[in-house]
This record gives C-alpha cells, structure tokens and sequence, in this order.
C-alpha cells in the first residue's frame, strides 16, 4: 500500500466511524462531492488543502497520516537528534 493508499484509507475509515456520507463530509469540507468520491475510490490525487479540511471535518491530526514504518523511522530520527544534543551539553 502506497502512501496515499493509506491515507485514503484513514480518511475512509474515520468517515465510517462517525457514520458521515461521502456526501455529507465533502457538503462540510466544501470539497464537491464528485471529486471527493473519486479521491476515496483513489481515482484522483488529493490536494494538500483538501486533506487539511478533512482532517478539520472528521477531527484528524496530520500525525494520524503517518503510516507505522514511517512514524518508527522518524521517531528514531528524533531519538538520535536527543542523543546528540545531550552529548554537546
């Protein structure tokens, strides 16, 4: 699964956890519905500002787009930077 893959499916999920419409989420993300059904069925790409008024609609971080492997990764990153700025303290 790609990476817009899985955000889709994030996306697809959240919308049918709160029990929300394709119809009605794009009616509150101001996103026509057409195209939004064709982002979910991965038709077409999503636009960053899209994905901001969803995540805002269904009550999403971006952080919630990060798929496990990728999040592991960064963490790591993260880790390492903490390692070496305690090291030059």
């Amino acid at each position: 699964m790609d990476h817009n893959d899985f955000i889709v499916s994030r996306i697809r999920l959240a919308r049918e956890l709160r029990g929300i419409s394709i119809a009605e989420l794009a009616r509150r993300a101001r996103i026509d519905s057409k195209r939004l059904w064709y982002i979910l069925d991965g038709q077409r790409q999503m636009r960053a500002d899209e994905l901001i008024r969803l995540c805002a609609v269904l009550g999403l971080g971006l952080r919630s787009f990060i798929p496990p492997e990728i999040e592991k990764d960064l963490t790591e990153q993260h880790l390492q930077i903490i390692r070496r700025f305690k090291k030059g303290s």
